[in-house]
């Protein structure tokens, strides 16, 4: 099964698809997030 859509991204479908589906969950959480984009951010990391 292909996953990733032609058009579009994974957060607006794929993700939301699997959530739905009971393939994927998610726990809230308060704690800092530090998104990783690029080779810089995952030095940071």
């Amino acid at each position: 099964m292909n996953l990733l859509p032609a058009i579009g991204d994974h957060e607006t479908q794929t993700f939301p698809e699997l959530a739905m589906s009971g393939q994927i969950s998610a726990i809230p959480s308060r704690e800092y997030w530090r998104g990783i984009d690029s080779l810089k951010d995952l030095r940071k990391g």
